[in-house]
């Protein structure tokens, strides 16, 4: 609690234009409505300073606020990540700057008791104050009625509806709870099951989750133009099954990884025994859905892998860089898909006997010469898959996509994608049963994320964009908001400028915070 009252410009603000209007009503009305215009003044006032000690309160410190970041880090940002893209890299959700933006946060806190009800915790809330000093908030998500709240050390903090209903139009990825870290409630009578087990309908999806696929993915991220070409077919989440593998190794309380296969045929794919042993030493957790083959409709299918991963996250730890697509044949061009449609859903694909390049202008040809056409990336898709996935690619001489997925890895080698080939020997179009390939695959893909580098032609001599630069090195000595918004246009116009030594050097700079 902060001794004394420290009023933000918002609520001076808001003192003000309560006085001058109980003034004028004064000043207009008889006695008895003098009267009440009075207490109706007084009233309003103590509830403004009431609203200003709850907000200083909260953030334990008298220096107003100046940044909200929400993040599925616990650690706030250490510079300011205006390009999007770059945000995602530093975990960041999203980011508000700007007086007005948190006087409309704060106006839709609601203060309550904690209840003990259970609650599952989707992310992290930072506040940057104006002294440079940042407070940091746990964001859970209330399993009963979907509430969500900011937990301090006492009490909680509800956001109203309508700023969570905006939340989910601006950042639904951290409304949809991944990562997730489950809280165990004391004297919980849920029990963690291990091995392998089915889940069946409404324990899928949380309470309040049964919107359709496409209506909560960021602007961003969405290729409106596609929407019908992904039907769901009349998907109802209340019919679906899961079949779902814990590894023993989960009892250590360590976060583990996933790995969501998506099969080619219907009926419910169960994997390998052998493959039991890799999931327990590499710590991965394993879920597919059933009817999820080649002849249904791609929406349902990427519904499916989606809705599989957002079980595993609110139910068990998983750790954000090892969140795991897979796929066999068409299920593995599906998983393709996933990637090129929606970035940043899944940190490392591994693909068996069957992937697709994220490009439509690139053919392939299968055995059969069947000509295969790619998957056209979503914006940024193609550079988000550079930084951020690693695409593990098993096939074999008997394969008969063998052909088409060494092309296929040709292209990515060629346009820098981090990917590696397995090659198994003997091995025709069929999932693999022996645990080698799948463990070299999650090897690779456990492999930290490097830099992509430079091509030749990227020097500041050479690039289209030099001039730019130099625009934009003055600009960012005098007029860092102008610099900011420039460098933003040269980041979406240029692909090959994220790599630029000289553009990433002022991007840095640009990212500082302001000293205090």
């Amino acid at each position: 609690m902060v001794a004394g009252r420290v009023f933000s410009d918002a609520n001076f603000k808001l003192l003000i234009y309560v006085f001058l209007s109980g003034v004028l009503c004064f000043l207009r009305l008889k006695n008895t409505m003098k009267l009440c215009s009075i207490i109706f003044l007084l009233g309003m006032t103590q509830a403004a300073c009431f609203c200003n000690d709850s907000w200083q309160e909260l953030l334990g410190s008298a220096a107003p606020a100046q940044v909200l970041v929400f993040s599925t880090d616990s650690n706030p940002p250490e510079s300011y990540y205006f390009i999007q893209e770059r945000q995602h890299e530093a975990a960041i959700v999203y980011q508000y700057v700007g007086n007005k933006v948190l006087g409309s946060f704060r106006t839709t806190l609601k203060r309550e008791d904690k209840t003990g009800e259970e609650a599952a915790l989707i992310g992290w809330t930072h506040f940057r104050l104006s002294d440079g000093k940042w407070v940091s908030l746990q964001l859970h998500r209330r399993v009963s009625d979907g509430k969500v709240m900011l937990i301090p050390r006492t009490g909680a903090w509800l956001l109203t509806d309508s700023f969570v209903s905006r939340m989910d139009k601006e950042a639904p990825i951290l409304l949809e709870a991944v990562p997730v870290v489950k809280k165990e409630a004391s004297g919980s009578s849920e029990e963690i099951r291990y091995g392998s087990f089915e889940i069946e309908g409404k324990e899928i999806a949380a309470k309040g989750e049964f919107e359709q696929v496409f209506d909560t993915w960021p602007e961003e991220r969405r290729d409106l133009g596609d929407y019908k070409e992904f039907p769901t077919d009349g998907f109802d989440i209340n019919k679906e099954t899961l079949r779902v593998f814990v590894p023993e190794s989960y009892k250590t309380g360590e976060a583990h990884g996933m790995l969501i296969f998506i099969s080619a045929g219907d009926g419910l794919y169960q994997f390998s025994p052998e493959w039991k042993s890799v999931f327990e030493e590499k710590k991965i957790i394993w879920a597919t859905a059933k009817d999820i083959g080649n002849k249904k409709p791609s929406g349902r299918r990427f519904r499916l892998a989606r809705e599989a991963r957002n079980y595993l996250g609110r139910h068990y730890r998983i750790d954000p860089q090892r969140v795991y697509l897979s796929g066999f044949s068409g299920g593995g061009r599906m998983s393709a898909g996933m990637i090129a449609k929606f970035p940043g859903s899944f940190t490392g694909t591994i693909h068996f006997c069957g992937v697709s390049a994220l490009a439509r202008a690139i053919p392939h040809y299968s055995k059969a010469n069947v000509e295969i056409y790619g998957w056209p990336p979503e914006g940024n898709a193609l550079n988000t898959a550079k930084r951020l996935n690693h695409f593990a690619l098993i096939t074999g001489p008997e394969d008969s996509n063998y052909e088409d997925t060494k092309n296929v890895f040709g292209w990515m080698e060629k346009n820098r994608i981090p990917a590696c080939l397995i090659e198994v020997p003997g091995l025709a179009h069929q999932v693999p049963r022996e645990p080698g390939p799948i463990r070299e695959a999650i090897e690779f893909l456990d492999q930290p994320r490097k830099a992509v580098k430079s091509e030749s032609d990227t020097s500041e001599e050479n690039a289209p964009w030099s001039r730019d630069l130099e625009q934009l090195s003055r600009l960012a000595a005098t007029q860092p908001v102008k610099a900011r918004a420039l460098a933003v246009q040269l980041w979406d116009r240029h692909a090959k400028i994220h790599n630029d030594a000289s553009f990433l050097q002022l991007l840095e700079r640009l990212e500082q915070w302001p000293s205090p």
